[in-house]
């Protein structure tokens, strides 16, 4: 099984996924962007390693992100 690339919880990565996803549209140096968006792939890794190890993702969930 893949490693995960950060050690935080499911809210942590989907927080820190809107993030860097606002960084990336609201980014002026293109290597920033380029950073950030390796930085999106890693966390998008992460949660879909949550999902496959079975986490229910639903609304009551979501509220809490």
């Amino acid at each position: 099984m893949a490693e995960r690339r950060y050690n935080w919880s499911f809210a942590e990565l989907c927080d820190r996924l809107g993030i860097v996803i606002m960084k990336i549209a609201f980014s002026k140096s293109k290597e920033m962007s380029e950073a950030f968006v390796e930085e999106r792939t890693d966390i998008l890794h992460d949660i879909d390693l949550f999902i496959k190890e079975g986490i229910v993702v639903d609304s009551k969930l979501l509220c809490f992100i």
